[in-house]
């Protein structure tokens, strides 16, 4: 049986759909644990084809960043769907094989490329595509460069399905059903959020908010713990304040023993307790007041303020503030939540007036 040699394929990496489920952000440059999406391709193949192309309908100078050879463009401008940029592929490369795959599954494996050439190979196939046990998976695949002929004819006729294309020529399907994680790709924010990595405190997952004043950061943050209340996810809530602050009333037992000099103040009912605690040395940091927090009772901690600490956050903007965005500045920034998105951003985008699309996004990040 004959044997593929790397300098004989080409790869070109997806990233020309309009992403529509995620709010129409381009995903290849979404940022996952502080790597563009398309990076986690890139670096399992590079050493694996010959040459790689990304076919990219927007942000090409962005994505030119990744790769020597120039980005390529579907020939329409109206986003046909993957066949166009199979076809503006096969019409570039010079090699007898393409290699295609998605911009956004960060979690595949060179074991891909190996099993795809081995089965085109044993089955004597044009295409060879990967089937992940439960079903096909059509953009994971390998396919001769010569029928790019065939593939503009079936173009012509306004069919865009990859599926019946593929009928039409000799195809093997390549059995991964062993790594199923290779095809987990990121569809929606809640996606994104199921593989960013979480910042824990034994156990209890940390998430914080930064914005700037006046955009009504606390009224947002209040909707939300209402919202994962109806969930029935236990939280706690931690905010910084930048000035002294009273929790008690002047004229209150408790408030005058503390102002008399008491260290603690611990006020109890059949309900609730709260404990004042006056620092004699520093002030606590972040991690030090999780631990003042009773985790076993908890399955979020969300954090207002701390902008300094090293710990996940979701930036807040409304565009009418004209305020500068934070996550350029700012790697720990996970997702932004505005009314517009900028038009080079690399974090995973959320409708800041949609509530519920917010809370979910946060419940995929939990719940891991």
């Amino acid at each position: 049986m004959s044997i593929i040699s790397n300098q004989q394929i080409t790869a070109v990496i997806l990233a020309g759909g309009r992403s529509s489920r995620m709010n129409g952000q381009d995903k290849g440059l979404i940022q996952l644990n502080q790597k563009p999406l398309i990076q986690y391709i890139i670096e399992v193949i590079e050493n694996e084809v010959d040459s790689i192309l990304i076919n990219a309908n927007r942000n090409q100078k962005r994505y030119q960043k990744f790769i020597k050879n120039p980005i390529i463009e579907d020939n329409t401008t109206n986003f046909q769907g993957p066949l166009a940029g199979f076809a503006k592929a096969m019409e570039v490369a010079k090699t007898p094989y393409l290699l295609v795959l998605p911009c956004d599954c960060p979690m595949i494996g060179s074991e891909l490329l190996t099993t795809l050439k081995t089965e085109l190979i044993k089955q004597k196939a044009q295409i060879c595509v990967a089937h992940d046990g439960n079903r096909l998976q059509p953009t994971f695949a390998l396919l001769k460069t010569d029928l790019l002929s065939s593939l503009l004819a079936y173009l012509a006729t306004d069919d865009r399905k990859i599926d019946l294309w593929y009928q039409q020529h000799t195809l093997a399907i390549a059995d991964l059903s062993q790594y199923q994680d290779f095809f987990i790709n990121l569809n929606t924010p809640q996606d994104y959020a199921s593989l960013t990595q979480v910042n824990r405190i034994k156990n209890v997952p940390i998430l914080g908010f930064s914005a700037f004043s006046g955009t009504r950061k606390t009224t947002l943050i209040i909707q939300l713990i209402k919202y994962l209340k109806q969930k029935n996810i236990r939280l706690a809530y931690l905010k910084h304040g930048h000035h002294n602050f009273e929790i008690d009333h002047k004229g209150k037992d408790s408030y005058e023993c503390y102002h008399a000099g008491a260290e603690q103040v611990l006020i109890s009912s059949a309900d609730k307790f709260a404990l004042i605690n006056r620092y004699t040395e520093q002030e606590l940091g972040l991690f030090a007041l999780f631990e003042q927090l009773n985790l076993k009772q908890l399955d979020l901690i969300l954090v207002e303020g701390f902008k300094h600490e090293i710990f996940p956050k979701i930036e807040l903007q409304r565009q009418a503030l004209n305020h500068p965005n934070i996550f350029e500045n700012d790697v720990n920034v996970i997702a932004f939540a505005g009314d517009k998105i900028p038009i080079e951003c690399d974090r995973v985008s959320l409708d800041i007036n949609d509530i519920e699309q917010i809370g979910d996004f946060i419940l995929a990040y939990i719940r891991q």
